[in-house]
């Protein structure tokens, strides 16, 4: 956040994992920002690993550039087969992702 946060160009959008960073620090009226307790959330989801698919249901949320579904569809063919018990999980970190950005 130190190093990029000013990079962002005014209009842009800052998703940030509130869970680790502190937003105190970081201000902009130009941005739009999006704190989001990534790790919390995942935790409750069963897994704090899957923070990232938290953020990504997020993004996705706020600026769908991919369809959500075409995201959940996919993790069944790039996730190797010994790991396809992680998808529930995943999907579901998604979707509460989706949400919280959406509230």
């Amino acid at each position: 956040m130190d190093k990029y946060y000013s990079r962002i160009r005014s209009g842009g959008l800052c998703i940030y994992n509130s869970s680790l960073i502190d937003d105190s620090d970081h201000q902009r009226s130009d941005i739009s920002p999006l704190a989001i307790p990534a790790n919390e959330i995942a935790t409750e989801v069963g897994n704090v690993k899957l923070a990232n698919m938290v953020m990504l249901g997020a993004l996705l949320a706020l600026n769908p550039m991919v369809n959500l579904d075409s995201i959940k569809q996919a993790l069944d063919i790039v996730i190797p087969e010994r790991n396809k018990r992680f998808i529930p999980a995943n999907l579901q970190a998604l979707d509460r992702g989706y949400d919280f950005a959406k509230a």
